[in-house]
């Protein structure tokens, strides 16, 4: 069992890259595609999974078009905390790609090999390389929270009147 501060890691093949900071004072881990040859799941816009073939370990992302892109790693998580993956910057500047889901949150007790679900959100055909960096991961702690449902709504809090957009643009 690990630690708290610790996040293991295994590599699927010696050939994976070790996840590191890009500099001492980064926050996060980067993470790299891992292709290896292998074919690569992709969903089209009316949800029809096509495997496309990673030739000479590069993958060509269709505009509009979501990828399950393996990354060879499986996480130890420590209990009480949680991975959250975030695209590079420069992934979503550069390449015009993103998190499919917007959000990846990593439980504990995911013990298979990590995905990063993209979207090209470009208008052009992108490619990645094997080992090219695409996600960073931050190790987060996980508050036990206790969920309760209450008989009239809340008292306003501050001097805040009305919903979405309450507070105005400036």
């Amino acid at each position: 069992m690990l630690q708290k501060n610790n996040l293991g890691f295994y590599k699927l093949s010696k050939e994976v890259l070790t996840p590191e900071r890009a500099t001492p004072g980064s926050a996060a881990f980067d993470i790299r595609v891992w292709l290896d040859g292998c074919a690569v799941s992709a969903f089209t816009d009316h949800n029809e999974q096509i495997l496309v073939d990673t030739n000479d370990n590069i993958l060509m992302l269709m505009p509009g078009f979501r990828y399950k892109i393996p990354t060879g790693l499986i996480f130890d998580i420590p209990e009480g905390f949680r991975l959250d993956l975030n695209i590079r910057g420069g992934t979503g500047l550069k390449k015009g790609l993103c998190l499919a889901n917007d959000t990846g949150i990593v439980d504990y007790d995911y013990v298979q090999e990590l995905f990063i679900l993209v979207l090209n959100t470009s208008k052009s055909v992108v490619s990645l390389e094997n080992h090219e960096r695409i996600a960073q991961v931050k190790l987060e702690k996980v508050e036990d929270v206790n969920l309760l449902e209450l008989d009239v709504p809340p008292d306003q809090k501050t001097i805040r009147d009305g919903g979405f957009n309450s507070t105005g643009v400036k």
